[in-house]
């Protein structure tokens, strides 16, 4: 796929498939085109074979430290960067009450290692 969003016709057999005469246009615009992987920390190296980003799934500051920026160091040997990046949830509403007894606790929940249940009586 990089070769194909690069612009580059595929020439020959791979060792799985055979994609000869494949080509891809229009091919995007950023080049390199961005690559994002989801996963932890097994996921480092794959991400740093194939991607550009690695995308774990609500790490806390802490596992970003001591888990995330290690395993991506150590699967590119230090050679290149790796991005990491992380989503956030929030919610506008004038609701209070809704925001306070449904929103927030299904928002919390999203926590790692931390239920629903847990959410809505902690």
């Amino acid at each position: 796929m990089s070769r194909l969003w690069a612009g580059e016709r595929i020439a020959a057999p791979g060792r799985f498939w055979d994609a000869s005469g494949l080509a891809l246009d229009p091919v995007p615009v950023q080049q390199p085109f961005p690559v994002w992987i989801g996963g932890g920390v097994k996921s480092a190296p794959r991400a740093a074979r194939w991607a550009s980003t690695l995308f774990p799934l609500n790490p806390t500051a802490d596992e970003v430290r001591r888990e995330l920026v290690p395993a991506l160091e150590a699967a590119t040997g230090g050679t290149r960067k790796i991005q990491l990046a992380a989503m956030n949830y929030s919610i506008v509403s004038d609701d209070e009450r809704g925001i306070r007894d449904t929103i927030r606790p299904i928002l919390v929940s999203r926590l790692p290692r931390l239920s629903l249940e847990r959410a809505l009586t902690g």
